[in-house]
């Protein structure tokens, strides 16, 4: 039972737990309250060290999604065994997996190899293309709304370049091709 006068989320807080809060995903009849709810979660602070948006995956939030039968139960309210284990899971775990590393410097070793795929927790990325063209992807960026990455190109003389592509599916700014980041310059 939550008391009124003192959340849940601040006495998890107060006790020194990290906090994740995660969005709402599609429900028969509820899709409109689902897109109103998400927005505020999204674009809100809620006091959560992070928010685990898993109506960004179009199987779980796009609306009507729970009418698929592969991931939602014939009620088309709860989840199947697929949707938990396929959908939910995983992004539970990549969200408590980054979660772990917020807490720390969020810089990742500077990279130096010709191909880098970022990891989640790679918020600020220092690239020296020193002797290699770099090439960097970007990770899978479904369930993790609102986090800002930043990708430095070191070299400030040069011919080596550093580029950033998205993951595979996924969109920089609408488009899928990858972005030169200048010498000396980053991309956020």
């Amino acid at each position: 039972c939550e008391n009124k006068s003192e959340p849940i989320l601040g006495r998890a807080k107060a006790a020194g737990f990290q906090t994740i809060l995660s969005d709402m995903i599609s429900r028969s009849g509820n899709d409109s309250n689902m897109l109103t709810l998400n927005a505020l979660l999204t674009t809100q602070d809620t006091g959560c060290d992070l928010v685990l948006d898993l109506a960004s995956n179009p199987l779980l939030g796009a609306v009507g999604a729970s009418t698929n039968t592969t991931y939602f139960q014939g009620d088309a309210i709860h989840l199947t065994q697929a949707g938990q284990q396929n959908l939910v899971a995983p992004a539970e775990t990549r969200a408590i997996n980054l979660l772990e590393h917020l807490g720390g410097a969020n810089t990742s070793p500077t990279v130096t190899a010709a191909t880098y795929t970022m990891a989640d927790y790679d918020l600020y990325l220092p690239v020296s293309p020193a002797a290699n063209a770099v090439a960097v992807t970007l990770p899978d960026c479904n369930y993790f709304t609102g986090l800002t990455r930043s990708i430095k190109n070191l070299q400030s003389l040069g011919t080596n370049a550093v580029t950033v592509a998205p993951a595979a599916g996924q969109l920089i700014d609408g488009s899928a091709a990858a972005i030169a980041v200048a010498n000396g310059a980053s991309l956020v």
